[in-house]
């Protein structure tokens, strides 16, 4: 990847790959989701996801077009 160091600390640099350096840190963010993801075990489980809220969004809409509302947000 060449020496492109924006700060030089010389004997403090990290000399991993900056491959190396993304793939600890994905697996690290991975496995901290996953552990913290028990400690909120049930509370916002099915509410706080894509699928609840793209579902809450498409009912809002349906109500909205039966109801005869004229904006659809």
């Amino acid at each position: 990847m060449g020496d492109k160091r924006v700060i030089n600390l010389g004997a403090y640099n990290f000399t991993w790959h900056e491959y190396m350096i993304g793939a600890i840190g994905h697996v690290t963010l991975f496995t901290v989701g996953y552990l913290v993801s028990f400690a909120f075990r049930g509370e916002l489980r099915s509410e706080a996801t894509l699928w609840h809220w793209l579902k809450k969004r498409r009912e809002r809409r349906l109500k909205m077009v039966d109801g005869k509302e004229s904006s659809i947000a």
